[in-house]
């Protein structure tokens, strides 16, 4: 489980970077994980520019979140592993794309499974943005919230230890 300060650490750490090297860190990370940007970045391309640069903004923060818990580098994603996540998140959460922001925080609440922090740092850039006028209609909330909850899904999956090898 991703740790309160590690959430608090890494969106601090990607919130300072300046344009230059934000710039070499989307590379640097579509080396790493070149599958897992392309799922937010073609989930994303019918969504609002506001909603994609948000939904791309919070997969960098979310990632670096689960590298600084890692011990160990992060195997890369494969398509496979994401389909299958997107797959569960779309039951367990399809019928909330089109619900009110209020239902799906306190989904979010509830279901933080086993990242609370850092899906209520996905709740709280979704729902709470800096500025009251930037914030995204209900329908481009619920579906960034399952695109980057299947990626929490994914990266939770690939650094839990195995427990058949434990």
């Amino acid at each position: 489980m991703v740790l309160e300060e590690v959430v608090e650490g890494a969106w601090r750490e990607v919130a300072r970077l300046d344009p230059f090297t934000a710039r070499k860190q989307m590379e640097a990370i579509a080396r790493r994980q070149r599958d897992l940007l392309a799922f937010i970045m073609t989930m994303c391309e019918d969504l609002s520019a506001e909603a994609q640069e948000i939904a791309v903004y919070a997969f960098v923060v979310i990632l670096r979140m689960f590298e600084c818990s890692s011990v160990r580098q992060l195997p890369k994603v494969k398509r496979g592993r994401i389909t299958a996540a997107y797959g569960n998140t779309q039951n367990e959460l399809g019928r909330l794309t089109n619900a009110n922001d209020r239902f799906i925080e306190r989904h979010a609440e509830v279901s933080s499974g086993t990242e609370p922090f850092v899906m209520r740092y996905i709740t709280e850039v979704l729902l709470e943005p800096e500025n009251p006028e930037d914030a995204l209609p209900d329908d481009e909330i619920g579906a960034v919230f399952m695109y980057l909850k299947t990626v929490v899904d994914v990266l939770h999956e690939i650094t839990e230890p195995d427990p058949e090898r434990s």
